[in-house]
Order: structure tokens, then C-alpha cells, then sequence
């Protein structure tokens, strides 16, 4: 294996170098992501540039890539580095547990590869799908497909998946991605699981929701007035201002949809605290679950919450900030228990 300058390496990430001519000086590397079994840094550079270009098609499946942004030299944005109790660790937005059901939130279980944007028939140069769904979860929407269950009968209670959006940050600017999700929780988690913890979030609107008295609904709109119409690079969602007088047949203003929500873990445990009705899928249990909300702390991690002994408490597994103290009551973040078996990354 050729040594790597630590400028440009990114074997944090997964990534394996190897030298495939002796003598030559070339480093290459296997990426899933265009499914290339020996690609050049220099490539990887080039394409990364390339995909940057926003009136560029070519290379769309590098735009964003942490590992090109590292190859490139401009260091990783998708981790922040923080002193937590004099010691310096990455925060990476994994999942708090990698066989939970991002949808029930369900641990323990055998998951099923899926998807996790809109298109649901992936390219060849498409990276693999990450595990996201149960085999029941994964079954019953089978099953809403075909329109019947294995006794042949429509399935009943079923709650169909819906478009969400979600506001992420991809060369460190604002850019939206639209998940699809049962719940608002659930597309927070397919995002985090897909990206493999390289996600950061934000909770900003593409432009201003102004009614519409020509239209008659709600849409985005500039400060200067102009319409929003949508513009999507794949799974990636920008928005396009145009004047609404030029507007031509069969383009719609986007119509507003609620933004992610960012907030610290305390606003999450005491607003959780205020359901009382059983019913809701959002009142936490006894076990740890995500939630609708990412952390403010760390814009990475997923808030999960639960209900013992009549209290609210709420965590974020990427930064560890936490509303639950050693002995079970609320107060200042501290780091929830180690016995838990999370592994810290340190530097």
C-alpha cells in the first residue's frame, strides 16, 4: 500500500489504498459510489471538481462526496471536531443502533436494503442502498403495492409513505433533499443511514411562503417577488427564481413544505413530555427512539428520546448531549452512559 499525505486521506471514510503499478507513483482506490475497482486520486479529484459545476451532468454521482472534497484538499465539512471533557473526538451522525427499523424504530432485527430517496429504481453507477427497513415494515409496503395482503384482501391501517423534505448541507451550502417517510422521524434516520454519518442538516426555507391570491395556494417566493420552481441533481433539490409574469405551461411554484426541524435536547424532552395521548406515534416509550428533530448542538444527529419512571429525557448519539443525568433525573448535558457499548473516535 502507497503511503497518503494526511492532507488528502481518507481512510476515516472506508477507503483502502493500494499501488497498482510498482515504481510508477500512482495510488488508487476502490469506490462504491461509481462502482470503479481502481480509480486514481487525480480522477477522483477531476470528477469531484466536475460534478461541482451545476450546468454540469456529467460526474453527478461525485457532487457532495466527502472523499473527493478530501482528495481535493479541502478537508471534510461533514465533521465537526469538539473538546468534550479535554479530549478531542470527530462527531459522525451514525444511527444510535445499526439494526434498528428506521421507520418503527424497532432494534434488534434483521434489515432490509432499500432505496431512500425518490427514485425507487436505482443506476448502476448509483451507491448500494443502505438498510433501512425491517422485514415487516418492508413486507406490509410490498404489500400496499400489490394492493392486497397474503390472504388476498386489501391491507388495512396502512399509512402510505409521503415525500418530506429535508434541508442538508452540501459543499457547505444550503441544499435540499426530498425523503420519503411514514413519519417525519423517518426520513432524518434513512438519511443519516445512507450517507453513512457524512450528513449535516439545516433548518432553512428555499425562500419566503407568500399566498398566492392568482394561484390560490402558498408558495415560495424571493424577496424581490420572484416564484421558486424546482430543479433536481438527482437526489439533490435546489430552486430556481423566475419572474411568475414568464412563467410557461406546466411549470408550478413550489408549494411550501415543513422545513427540518433543528433544536437542542432539552426544547425536544420537554415538548415530547406534553403527549398524553397513547395513540401518538410520537409520544416516546420506555426504549430509546429517534425522533422528528435534529440536534442544534451538532446539525448531525438524530434526537432520540424515551419515558421512565414518568420523565421525558432526549439524547443526541452524535454529540452526546443529553438531558438525562447519572441517576434518572433531568438537568445539564452530560454524556450518557459508556456502558452502552458506543465506541469514540479520538484524535
Amino acid at each position: 500500500m502507497r503511503a497518503v499525505s494526511p492532507e488528502i486521506d481518507a481512510s476515516a471514510h472506508g477507503i483502502i489504498y493500494r499501488e497498482m503499478m510498482a515504481g510508477l507513483g500512482l495510488t488508487h482506490f476502490e469506490c462504491t459510489k461509481i462502482k470503479a475497482s481502481a480509480l486514481s486520486i487525480d480522477t477522483c479529484v477531476n470528477r469531484y471538481r466536475t460534478a461541482k459545476d451545476r450546468d454540469e451532468v456529467a460526474c453527478s454521482a461525485c457532487r457532495g462526496c466527502v472523499v473527493g472534497r478530501i482528495h481535493a484538499g479541502e478537508g471534510d465539512p461533514l465533521k465537526e471536531v469538539e473538546q468534550t471533557e479535554g479530549q478531542t473526538r470527530a462527531i459522525v451522525a451514525l444511527a444510535d443502533e445499526q439494526r434498528t427499523c428506521c421507520r418503527r424504530g424497532r432494534g434488534g432485527m434483521r434489515l432490509i436494503r432499500c432505496p431512500t430517496m425518490q427514485a425507487r429504481h436505482m443506476s448502476r453507477t448509483a451507491s448500494k442502498p443502505a438498510a433501512v427497513l425491517c422485514v415487516s415494515c418492508f413486507n406490509r409496503e410490498a404489500e400496499h403495492r400489490r394492493g392486497r395482503d397474503a390472504k388476498g384482501k386489501p391491507p388495512a391501517n396502512y399509512i402510505e409513505p409521503t415525500d418530506r423534505l429535508l434541508g442538508v448541507l452540501v459543499d457547505g451550502e444550503p441544499a435540499w433533499q426530498m425523503v420519503r417517510g411514514q413519519n417525519h422521524a423517518e426520513p432524518i434516520a434513512r438519511a443519516i443511514r445512507a450517507s453513512e454519518g457524512s450528513i449535516r442538516f439545516h433548518s432553512q426555507q428555499p425562500g419566503i411562503s407568500t399566498w398566492s391570491y392568482e394561484r390560490e395556494q402558498f408558495e415560495y417566493r424571493t424577496p424581490d417577488g420572484e416564484v421558486l420552481l424546482e430543479v433536481r441533481y438527482g437526489d439533490e433539490i435546489s430552486y430556481l427564481p423566475v419572474d411568475p409574469e414568464t412563467l410557461r405551461w406546466g411549470e408550478h411554484p413550489v408549494t411550501p413544505k415543513m422545513p427540518t426541524q433543528v433544536s437542542g435536547v432539552g426544547f425536544v424532552a420537554e415538548w415530547l413530555a406534553q403527549i398524553e395521548d397513547d395513540g401518538d406515534t410520537e409520544r416516546p416509550g420506555p426504549e430509546w427512539r429517534g425522533t422528528s428533530f435534529v440536534c442544534r448542538a451538532c446539525n448531525s444527529g438524530q434526537v432520540h428520546a424515551r419515558r421512565q419512571s414518568g420523565k421525558v429525557h432526549a439524547r443526541c448519539p452524535a454529540c452526546l448531549d443529553t438531558t438525562e443525568m447519572r441517576g434518572g433525573s433531568a438537568g445539564p448535558a452530560l454524556p450518557y452512559s459508556e456502558s452502552r457499548g458506543r465506541i469514540l473516535v479520538r484524535y
